[in-house]
Order: C-alpha cells, then sequence, then structure tokens
C-alpha cells in the first residue's frame, strides 16, 4: 500500500472480549476507499494493547489474553 488514502478504515470487531486468560481472538482491519472498494489491511496495520497485563496483540492482529481483566 504505497500512502493510499481510505476514506474510512473499519476494524472488526469494534471490541474483543477475552474470557479467561488463554482466550484468543483475531481482528481484520478493512480500509475503504473513495469509491467504495475494500481493501484488506489486515497485515499491514499497526497494533497495540492498552493494557499489556491483559492482553497481547501480534503484528498479525492476533489478540491472546494474558490475564483477567477489563
Amino acid at each position: 500500500m504505497a500512502q493510499e488514502r481510505f476514506a474510512e478504515v473499519i476494524v472488526e470487531p469494534s471490541a474483543v472480549v477475552l474470557r479467561g486468560p488463554q482466550a484468543v481472538h483475531s481482528l481484520l482491519v478493512t480500509g475503504k476507499t473513495a469509491d467504495g472498494q475494500l481493501v484488506d489491511l489486515t497485515h499491514d496495520a499497526t497494533y497495540r494493547s492498552a493494557q499489556l497485563s491483559v492482553a497481547k496483540v501480534t503484528g498479525a492482529g492476533v489478540v491472546r489474553g494474558v490475564a483477567n481483566g477489563r
């Protein structure tokens, strides 16, 4: 993606609930162009966890529970 502009970026699901410290969930990131074309950005996106003590996220968008939390 050579600096392509997107009218909208969608992350699905918009919220993740992990039940237990071994829970795993994958994120899907999609860019929507001005003409409505959808582009999978999952592997181009940058991810980070707001609470590393509760969950970690890989560069591929896989969220893994570390401990119980909110």
